[in-house]
């Protein structure tokens, strides 16, 4: 299977596996083909996410050797514009490292550790598929959750709970995103949001009732039409969703208050 290692240019090359030959042995007897007699078999393929790929390509050139103990990774910029990827994915791999021992930090840099963990190659493509199944448990996890609140939702909600359920579900929204840097604007602007007078107004003051009704409905709605995009898988149709949803929320609470 081939690997990737590291030009002195910064660039990530495809090569063929140790043990591999380049070229094909000259007048080699074809093959009989193999006829199975219980058909084919198929197994599930495992998705898998850019920071994973980038992890296992540099954990590939620590093992080989061509990145050594004590030596510095190049920086996150660097890696960004070797994997042609955003800062997150390869935060997320350098984090993978590290969980496994083959990196550590000191300061702001991330370099190789001076000893490797004591276990053996195989062992550590178990203990590597042990923790993408882990994160895989966590996303699905994160699925079930963002679609067991949005099933909550209905229009005879009370206000304080479907105040509850909305701030529960948009928050574990923000979590799902796996950038803490987004969940934490996010859940200031959420708290705003919730907590602001005009909102806390409009739902306690009965003139307003029918509005917030309608509000509650809508709402109920596109976070199920969320919901069920991130379930599919489809990220594009759960962020038009979540911008669509903002956008309809935002327009009837204004309508309501000019």
């Amino acid at each position: 299977m081939p690997r990737s290692t590291r030009r002195s240019s910064g660039r990530w090359i495809s090569r063929p596996s140790a043990g591999a030959s380049t070229n094909a042995a000259p007048h080699s007897p074809p093959r009989e083909p193999v006829v199975s007699t219980t058909g084919p078999r198929f197994g599930p393929i495992a998705r898998r996410t850019l920071a994973e790929t980038i992890r296992e390509q540099i954990q590939q050139e620590i093992l080989d050797g061509a990145l050594p103990g004590g030596a510095r990774l190049p920086s996150e910029r660097q890696l960004c514009e070797d994997f042609k990827v955003a800062r997150t994915s390869v935060r997320e791999a350098i984090q993978g490292l590290i969980s496994l021992g083959l990196v550590v930090r000191r300061g702001n840099r991330a370099y190789v550790a001076e000893e490797l963990p004591a276990f053996g190659v195989e062992a550590l493509d178990a203990r590597t598929k042990h923790v993408r199944e882990l994160f895989e448990v966590r996303r699905v996890t994160e699925r079930a959750e963002i679609s067991n609140i949005a099933e909550q939702f209905d229009p005879a909600l009370p206000i304080a709970e479907f105040r509850e359920l909305d701030r529960s579900f948009h928050w574990t929204l923000a979590r799902a995103s796996h950038n803490s840097l987004l969940a934490e604007v996010y859940g200031k602007v959420l708290a705003a949001l919730f907590e602001s007078e005009e909102w806390s107004a409009m739902l306690n003051d009965a003139k307003y009732s029918r509005a917030v009704k309608g509000i509650i409905k809508v709402a109920g709605s596109e976070h199920r039409e969320i919901a069920g995009a991130i379930a599919r898988g489809d990220a594009v149709g759960a962020l038009a969703g979540i911008e669509r949803h903002l956008e309809t929320v935002e327009t009837r609470i204004v309508s309501q208050l000019v």
